[in-house]
């Protein structure tokens, strides 16, 4: 049976985050390393991020995407998407896993960025923002797509940003013992 895993696009391509680029290419590449070892593909989702508001576009949080708008984009990108999963269900392939990334306001899967009171001139605090559990908008309405499919699978996200060695150890065990 072959297996895939989504990710989130930056995964792959860190030229996609907005300025200054913080991305984790280093361990993005020990999980393709071992997971493309074992057999499994990898489904690269759009960034809901650039197709709506381009490579120029501010900090954003959770509260500034959660529009109707957003989501309706959200949507519409990833409309094309459920057919392609369709026929991999259909056709012996498990959806192994989603990877998101950490502190994403559209594709953090436990731990999203907030911030209620950002909104008017852009003050460039982005340390007001705070951490808090839960998903980004893309996210929500990805598991919503996969809900309707009945593809039940584990959710993880990519650290943002550079991290120990030994953390990258342990996120790196945790996402091979839980992975289907």
């Amino acid at each position: 049976m072959d297996k895939i895993i989504l990710v989130s696009h930056c995964f792959f391509n860190p030229h996609s985050v907005i300025k200054p680029k913080k991305s984790n290419t280093n361990l993005s590449s020990d999980i393709c390393t071992h997971f493309l070892s074992q057999g499994y593909g990898f489904f690269q989702l759009p960034c809901p991020e650039l197709t709506c508001l381009g490579k120029k576009r501010w900090a954003m949080s959770l509260e500034q995407y959660d529009t109707p708008f957003f989501k309706s984009h959200s949507q519409k990108i990833l409309e094309p998407l459920i057919p392609q999963l369709q026929d991999y269900l259909n056709n012996d392939t498990i959806i192994a896993g989603v990877i998101g990334i950490k502190g994403s306001p559209s594709c953090a899967t436990h731990v999203v960025s907030s911030n209620p009171n950002w909104e008017g001139i852009f003050t460039n605090d982005i340390e007001s923002c705070q951490k808090i559990d839960g998903s980004g908008i893309f996210i929500q309405v990805l598991q919503t797509i996969l809900n309707n499919l009945n593809i039940d699978c584990p959710m993880f996200e990519l650290p943002s940003t550079n991290i120990s060695p030994k953390e990258k150890d342990t996120w790196t065990q945790s996402l091979k013992k839980h992975m289907k």
